[in-house]
């Protein structure tokens, strides 16, 4: 058995000519992080694909967990649309690694990760359902903060203190603290 990382700037699968086989096990740890964008999004599954095509077994093994830098940024949509999609194109296994800490800001997000690696079957709306009822009457409340913060952090394109004129498409895991105040304004 060969075990391999296929991480962030190596990540592009071979050509077709180049063919593996079920020894081999890759940790698939893709260039992509917050903030998420449909282009990206379709690029991990590009990427995934072709290495799913070589023939080697391959476990979801991303460093989204470190998305957010202990701000409440909501990437569970995406976060179940990958893994769904990595599940369905041949992962054999997961490993979450990078998780921080921001426990209470991303608790919605983290129980889908978890529920995910043992209750594939449900959907999103079963398993946030199931994270807002456990706070009882609650639990609307609760949803409705969340919610927001999905449109406040997924849905809101931002000035990236970084580049002229462009929303941020970069990886923020390190710098989200700079341009919070961009996501996150006083309204």
């Amino acid at each position: 058995r060969i075990m391999g990382l296929i991480y962030a700037n190596y990540s592009e699968p071979p050509t077709d000519q180049i063919k593996l086989n079920d020894r081999m096990t890759l940790r698939f740890c893709p260039p992509f992080m917050y903030p998420w964008t449909d282009e990206k999004v379709e690029q991990y599954k590009g990427i995934w694909a072709g290495w799913a095509k070589t023939g080697a077994k391959l476990m979801f093994r991303p460093n989204f967990t470190l998305d957010g830098s202990c701000f409440p940024v909501q990437y569970q949509d995406v976060f179940y649309d990958l893994f769904n999609f990595s599940a369905q194109h041949g992962m054999v296994a997961s490993d979450m690694d990078s998780l921080t800490g921001h426990f209470a800001a991303q608790g919605l997000v983290n129980y889908v990760i978890a529920s995910l690696n043992h209750d594939a079957d449900s959907s999103l709306a079963q398993l946030e359902d199931d994270f807002f009822s456990a706070f009882g009457a609650a639990k609307d409340a609760v949803r409705e903060y969340f919610d927001y913060q999905k449109q406040v952090t997924m849905k809101s394109g931002f000035k990236s203190p970084f580049t002229d004129d462009s929303i941020e498409g970069g990886i923020l895991y390190l710098d989200l603290f700079l341009v919070a105040d961009r996501l996150f304004t006083p309204a």
